[in-house]
């Protein structure tokens, strides 16, 4: 894991992320904040984790005046291409992840950047794979399970919640939130707690 960053690299980061100077940056940013998200990257045991760290920390945290989830990103970029490994995420996905931070861990962001994270390859195979290659996930990334609400992740295989399938959908995510975190039972019903008498 070489791409860790500390306090001056996410200056240098958001400084990229904003169009700014460095100098600029550290003014106005709150230092307080900055030295909590380094302390949070400290403790990753991987580059993944680093980078999902990186932005529930600064998401959560905004210790920069502007631009904090575009840093947040960026980051996480830098972090994961210290060990060669390259973030395509879009819009849409990065923005329902940073509204979503204080109620996510950095498990499900993990698993988001899962599908959104390739090797590097050289230019040509770069080329040739956006031709003929799969393309990323744009979308939600997360969906409320629809029985309780709780934020499931989005994964490749799932069914997309509209015209026919939007009922199929619908069970699918419910039966997954019951198996993944056993709030409720398959169907959406409320799970039954044995009374012990008295």
């Amino acid at each position: 894991m070489r791409g860790l960053l500390d306090e001056a690299g996410l200056v240098q980061v958001a400084a990229a992320a904003s169009g700014a100077r460095p100098d600029d940056v550290l003014t106005t940013c709150d230092v307080a904040q900055l030295a909590s998200v380094a302390a949070a990257l400290e403790t990753a045991t991987s580059s993944r984790d680093a980078a999902a760290r990186v932005v529930l920390e600064v998401a959560r945290r905004r210790p920069f005046r502007r631009d904090n989830a575009a840093v947040a990103w960026l980051a996480a970029a830098v972090v994961l291409a210290g060990d060669g490994l390259r973030l395509r995420i879009g819009g849409t996905t990065a923005a329902a992840v940073v509204e979503a931070s204080p109620r996510l861990g950095p498990a499900e962001v993990g698993e988001i950047l899962d599908q959104h994270v390739e090797p590097c390859l050289p230019r040509g195979r770069r080329a040739l794979r956006r031709l003929i290659g799969p393309r990323p996930l744009d979308g939600p990334g997360l969906f409320p399970c629809p029985a309780c609400g709780r934020l499931l992740v989005q994964r490749r295989h799932d069914l997309v919640g509209s015209g026919v399938w939007a009922d199929a959908a619908r069970a699918e995510r419910v039966a997954r939130c019951a198996v993944e975190h056993g709030g409720h039972g398959r169907r959406g019903e409320p799970r039954r707690r044995d009374v012990v008498p008295a």
